[in-house]
């Protein structure tokens, strides 16, 4: 005897705005869902990230409104000018070279 799927209605949101619903296997909900959690992590780490802190790592300047650079670690970012993050990265690769030799 075939084992019976279960069938969700899924509400669907169209381009126009529009809900539609279709029907899924429990297996294709289950995916869904994970896919709903994975959008919703990535998110909520995205949003943590959008505001900048209101100065320079580097130089200490007030951040203003032109292209910025920031890097994400574990538990900490760092915004800067993108002259500072190019005077950062060439002073981290003369410290990379130094330890080499």
């Amino acid at each position: 005897m075939a084992a019976v799927k279960r069938l969700y209605q899924v509400a669907c949101v169209t381009d126009t705005g529009e809900v539609d619903y279709i029907t899924v296997t429990d297996r294709l909900f289950a995916r869904l869902i994970r896919l709903k959690r994975d959008i919703a992590y990535e998110l909520e780490c995205e949003a943590q990230f959008i505001h900048p802190t209101k100065l320079c790592f580097l130089c200490s300047n007030e951040l203003g409104s032109e292209n910025l650079v920031y890097w994400i670690g574990a538990d900490a970012q760092i915004w800067l000018h993108a002259e500072c993050a190019r005077e950062l990265a060439s002073h981290l690769i003369a410290d990379t070279k130094r330890l080499r030799n």
